[in-house]
């Protein structure tokens, strides 16, 4: 059973919020609802907002390195969105299941983030 306490604040956030869990991880595995706000548009203001929700929300991801994340794609959708998926490296090396896909929508609303994307 997923610690709920862990989502609280996004839930008091959007009581809408939708979420999976992977147990054996005791981790979120995706997230969908209104999350964030996120300023600017492009690779470095998605990413930043991304590497801040991940901070800010540690609890639900479980331990996530210091160390560097490097882009792996950029896409805008078709209503004005993007999507930004993030690699993070510990040292030089690839962190396996290290990876995180959030989506932006087109009003600046980070709405979606997938952990081991």
């Amino acid at each position: 059973m997923p610690r709920l306490d862990r989502l609280n604040a996004l839930i008091r956030r959007d009581p809408n919020l939708q979420f999976r869990w992977n147990a054996s991880l005791d981790v979120v595995s995706h997230l969908r609802g209104n999350l964030a706000e996120v300023s600017g548009r492009g690779e470095h203001a998605l990413g930043t907002a991304a590497r801040g929700f991940l901070e800010q929300h540690k609890g639900l991801f479980g331990p996530v390195a210091k160390g560097k994340w490097t882009v792996l794609a950029q896409v805008d959708d078709p209503h004005g969105g993007e999507s930004l998926t993030l690699q993070q490296h510990h040292g030089p090396h690839r962190v396996e299941g290290g990876s995180v896909r959030v989506h932006v929508s087109r009003t600046g609303r980070l709405d979606t983030l997938r952990n081991g994307a």
